[in-house]
């Protein structure tokens, strides 16, 4: 298996390396050099398929490493390789590959800056590699599924060299027809293998057959296959990309069972995303270490945190995932059935994580103070938390959004406060922001917090400003003892540690919350407002007046009355939303 492959002044990488543990999803923004690293790659399987067939033909010095070698002329054929951008920024300096294998063995493809360029292995360090048996023992070959493009309308019969030539270029797509011939023809024992592999991993198709015309001239090729729902024979131009693609797909995957290494550039694309899933399920049964680069979530997350490899070519390394709870929530926000709230979320300019059903009440706020995208979501995916516990989500897909989409959508999370501390929040702040997501936690305690709002509240019952904060005062105190127990038990858990008992912080933070309490505005804030509301419905229907909400109160709201901090958090969103549409 490959476990590190390093660039240095190789196309668009300075000096990067790929450090691999088994198989491998390789993600990262738009132009990170993800192709670029499946490319590198495929070269040094073309490299190491050279010398399983040839003994080194030239002693080379490789004055990075101050050491003669035996090695190999590198030539690479045209219609696979370009060589013309491969020095980076077009730099004239040495440029060159090391692929090392998890059994020490390593590969060395270097491109001076006056001589030819060559290559050279060893199976061991400094112990050079001098013969193809030597080769083939301490180098596996290395699989390459190529890039797959829809078929061609016809296909004549093609010479079996020419289309084993054209596995790995631009023209493979064209010559499926034509790799299936030869394989019946050549392989007829393996032949019926194919077929079955393709039935059993395509349930949509009942039947597949070959069949070789020559009324026209020229013998060509048809390629027809059953449809499992109506029954119906077409011949494989006339289905659909995505089929089309993923037949070859399983081709490339089957016919190269012997491979150590099998590696893939973005496969998914033509994919649907139950494809997609499926294609993870095959590779998972393949007996070689997979490579594979993606932008696709589906691929992600059926993968384990493990194998995913995160890739930027400003970089000087790739990274891993090391949050496993992240993670664990990107795959249950992703997983087999596809969250569809989260697909919303993909095609979308801004995300919003809020905790619980918060987004009915912001809509009415929206509406007040005239942010009307925010109001209508244009734009905008809404993605409920379920409670400050779940924030995890949010910076899974802060991470999600910065390896596949090179942060197109500017991800919101706003989290209710409750009893935490001003450290425990910046913490919990901090964590989020290194995903590039925007944080915002209430300053109250949570968003049904702002709308104890008495003008309003007054106004909505029809009895007077200071009858109503009055009665608004007499719930907040009746929540003291509940506030209290939870504000001392938030303590305890933030500075729980061997030498901490929740005596010392009862006593320590006891005298604290009775200034606090003392405050009629910061009791008010903290008080659970679900409580607060409760009540003070039992006291006005007690002389005869209807209740109140917090989503009516929210919707009785005037713009005056809104509290800047909500209104600013909107109007931010809102903002956004604008300038993406513009």
């Amino acid at each position: 298996m490959i476990s590190r492959l390093r660039l240095v002044h190789y196309k668009g990488f300075n000096d990067f390396t790929l450090s691999l543990k088994g198989s491998s999803v390789i993600v990262g923004p738009n132009n990170a050099g993800k192709t670029t690293i499946i490319g590198a790659v495929r070269l040094c399987a073309y490299l190491i398929n050279q010398a399983h067939s040839r003994k080194p033909d030239v002693l080379v010095f490789d004055e990075t490493r101050d050491r003669k070698i035996p090695g190999f002329t590198l030539a690479l054929p045209e219609s696979q390789f370009t060589q013309e951008n491969i020095r980076h920024e077009f730099r004239e300096t040495e440029t060159r590959l090391e692929l090392e294998f998890t059994n020490r063995a390593k590969l060395f493809a270097v491109w001076p800056v006056e001589d030819d360029a060559y290559f050279y292995l060893e199976q061991l360090e400094g112990m050079p590699v001098r013969d193809k048996n030597a080769a083939r023992q301490h180098f596996g070959s290395i699989g390459v599924v190529p890039t797959i493009s829809p078929v061609e309308h016809r296909e004549v019969v093609l010479t079996y060299k020419h289309v084993k030539e054209n596995y790995n270029t631009r023209l493979v797509s064209r010559h499926f027809r034509n790799q299936i011939y030869h394989l019946r023809d050549r392989e007829p024992d393996k032949y019926p293998d194919f077929v079955a592999f393709a039935l059993e991993n395509t349930p949509e198709i009942e039947r597949c057959a070959l069949n070789l015309s020559t009324t026209s001239g020229e013998p060509e090729l048809d390629f027809f296959y059953r449809e499992t729902s109506t029954h119906t024979e077409k011949e494989i131009y006339w289905a659909g990309d995505g089929l089309q693609i993923w037949l070859q797909v399983l081709f490339h995957i089957w016919r190269q069972p012997d491979a150590s290494v099998l590696v893939l550039d973005e496969p998914d694309v033509f994919l649907h995303p139950d494809l997609q899933r499926r294609l993870v399920r095959v590779l998972e049964d393949v007996n070689s270490q997979v490579i594979l680069a993606t932008h696709a979530p589906e691929v992600l997350a059926e993968w384990s945190r493990e194998s995913v490899v995160i890739v930027d070519r400003t970089k000087g390394k790739s990274r891993r995932v090391n949050d496993d709870r992240a993670f664990a929530k990107l795959n249950d926000a992703l997983g087999s059935g596809f969250n569809l709230r989260l697909a919303k979320t993909l095609r979308s300019r801004v995300a919003l994580f809020v905790e619980g059903t918060d987004m009915k009440i912001l809509r009415n706020v929206a509406k007040t103070v005239g942010a009307h995208r925010f109001s209508k979501e244009k734009g905008l995916a809404v993605v409920p938390m379920e409670g400050y516990s779940k924030r995890g989500m949010s910076s899974a897909f802060g991470w999600l959004n910065e390896s596949f989409l090179n942060n197109a959508v500017d991800v919101f999370v706003v989290l209710d406060r409750d009893y935490r501390s001003d450290q425990a929040v910046e913490q919990a702040n901090a964590e989020l922001k290194a995903f590039d997501v925007r944080v915002h936690a209430w300053k109250r305690k949570e968003l049904e917090s702002y709308f104890l709002e008495a003008s309003t509240i007054a106004r909505m019952t029809g009895l007077d400003l200071d009858t109503i904060e009055s009665l608004l005062d007499e719930c907040v105190q009746e929540t003291k003892t509940d506030v209290l127990s939870r504000y001392l038990s938030e303590r305890y858990h933030e500075e729980k540690g061997p030498k901490q008992h929740l005596v010392s912080t009862n006593q320590k933070y006891l005298p604290e919350f009775d200034t606090l309490w003392a405050n009629q505005q910061w009791r008010r804030h903290a008080a659970p407002p679900k409580a607060v509301i409760s009540a003070l419905n039992e006291k006005l229907q007690e002389i005869g007046k209807k209740p109140v909400s917090a989503r009516g109160i929210s919707y009785a709201m005037r713009r005056d009355e809104v509290p800047a901090e909500m209104r600013d958090l909107i109007l931010n969103v809102e903002q956004l939303l604008h300038t993406s549409h513009l």
